[in-house]
């Protein structure tokens, strides 16, 4: 119901600007946690976006280093995908930071701190049915 209040504050012609800025930001904020988790409700579904944002950008570090002189296996793009993933970004030796998917790492790094919180507290929930 928030978000439909939201909506409604967006298009109404008697608030500010700002104020119609505010509640477009809340809006795709609350939009975003819907879709992603169900407002913590729905576990499967974070589990499922975790999922998808580690295969997806596994496929983007593997389609990254096929310009590379030694670029990744499937495998090792899913592995170096995994690692971002939780915060740890290891790297080999022979890889180095002007790689074109090392600044994807620190991005994937931060969707994981996200994607981490949403199932933290879509747990949370389950666990302590509130």
């Amino acid at each position: 119901m928030q978000r439909r209040v939201y909506w409604w504050q967006i298009w109404q012609r008697k608030l500010g600007i700002w104020s119609r800025v505010s509640a477009a930001r809340a809006y795709l904020f609350s939009l975003l946690l819907w879709m992603l988790s169900g407002y913590g409700y729905r576990f499967g579904r974070s589990l499922l976006t975790y999922a998808l944002v580690l295969v997806g950008f596994a496929a983007w570090y593997w389609w990254l280093s096929q310009g590379l002189p030694h670029p990744l296996g499937r495998v090792d793009a899913l592995i170096l995908s995994v690692s971002d993933m939780v915060g740890r970004g290891f790297f080999r030796q022979d890889y180095s930071l002007s790689d074109p998917y090392a600044g994807w790492s620190v991005l994937e790094g931060l969707c994981g701190l996200f994607m981490d919180v949403l199932l933290i507290s879509t747990l949370t929930q389950r666990l302590f049915k509130k």
